[in-house]
């Protein structure tokens, strides 16, 4: 196998390639051109390696911030939660407080009809 091959220089005429009047220029040995594609497979590989980069990175971002937004959210329900927990406490503390006045009231009422009932039951028996 010879060490060296040709590469054929393309003869142009108004912007047009004329494979009857293509040259033969120059040559290249194949330790050359195998350089030439190592280069070109590092070039490759190292812009792969740059956009991948820059994948992981922009996915890190998002990841990030999904986080960093799932955390507020979850601080907001809470926050939200806890202010109803205590809404509804002071709910039930009032209906409480209102059911113990209610009766209170009722209660009290009740024992006024009962002292009236009396005196009047005793103002019976005196006169009678």
């Amino acid at each position: 196998m010879p060490d060296t091959f040709r590469v054929p220089d393309v003869a142009q005429s108004n912007g047009q390639s004329n494979p009857q009047t293509a040259e033969w220029t120059g040559t290249r040995t194949a330790g050359e051109a195998m350089r030439e594609g190592a280069a070109a497979v590092q070039h490759s590989n190292k812009v792969t390696g740059e956009a991948l980069r820059r994948g992981a990175d922009a996915s890190a971002e998002v990841t990030r911030q999904s986080a960093h937004a799932g955390a507020d959210a979850m601080r907001r329900a809470s926050e939200t939660a806890s202010e109803t927990v205590r809404r509804t406490a002071q709910a039930v503390t009032e209906g409480q407080r209102q059911i113990a006045q209610d009766a209170a009231q009722k209660f009290e009422a009740v024992g006024h009809k009962v002292a009236h009932a009396a005196q009047d039951t005793s103002q019976h028996m005196r006169a009678g």
